[in-house]
């Protein structure tokens, strides 16, 4: 497994914790609903717990930030996020609200909405900066999927429906249905079966394409089980450290 196949997760335990090739990385303390980490390195938190104490502890849904090799968590506000993502540059991140709508901001809270509401549920954005998302609406297997291409959204054809999406490079997805079957989509409607179903609840893609799913298999360091594809090829690999959510 390569050296720099490395994933966040959130716990059940109340913890969010770095998955690596070489096992456990560090492990933070926090009631995280959601976390992303950008293709700089900069991890991102949706929380309603404190990070920190003293005079660095912030109560309430906050965004929450620390950027690559960094040691203090830095705070925006949360723009009643209900999904994060962290964009190809460690200074942009992409929300879902509570009205479900698609939101850009910046590291000083300044947000652009991107979208009308009631649109998404579900973001992710590829290395190469394509946003993904799927629907407000749900459809057999799940919802529609669309792309943003940095002007307008674009629909998948409609038997293209996902319940979660990780976005990878060059206009490329993966996506997890309702039925837990794994797929490989791109911008131009073409789909490719990877599994069977009752295989992926999570799905995402690292800075350098390798897949991270996270099973219905049960894990005991508590959520579920994670394994990871180099490269997007090859043989599935164990990753010791089970989750709820991964993001790459």
């Amino acid at each position: 497994m390569s050296k720099k196949a490395t994933a966040w997760v959130s716990r059940p335990n109340g913890t969010i914790a770095e998955l690596t090739s070489e096992g456990p990385g560090e492990v933070i303390e926090c009631e995280a609903s959601d976390l992303s980490v950008g293709a700089d390195g900069t991890v991102w938190v949706v929380t309603n717990q404190p990070i920190g104490a003293g005079e660095d502890e912030t109560p309430g849904a906050v965004i929450q930030f620390k950027k690559a090799k960094g040691k203090k968590w830095e705070t925006i506000a949360a723009q009643g996020a209900t999904r994060i993502e962290g964009g190809p540059k460690g200074a942009v991140v992409y929300i879902v609200d509570a009205d479900g709508t698609v939101l850009k901001l910046d590291t000083k809270g300044k947000a652009e909405a991107i979208s009308s509401p009631h649109f998404a549920r579900e973001v992710s954005v590829g290395i190469d900066g394509t946003v993904w998302i799927i629907s407000d609406d749900g459809v057999h297997g799940g919802a529609a999927v669309h792309f943003y291409d940095g002007k307008d959204w674009k629909r998948l054809p409609e038997d293209i429906t996902a319940t979660k999406v990780g976005a990878a490079d060059k206009g490329v997805a993966y996506l997890c249905n309702a039925f837990g079957q794994l797929s490989k989509v791109d911008t131009d409607g073409n789909e490719d079966y990877l599994s069977g179903e009752g295989f992926a609840r999570e799905v995402s893609v690292d800075p350098n394409g390798n897949v991270w799913v996270v099973t219905f298999d049960h894990d005991e360091d508590g959520g579920n089980k994670v394994i990871c594809q180099i490269g997007g090829e090859g043989a599935w690999q164990d990753v010791e450290g089970g989750a709820l959510r991964i993001d790459a």
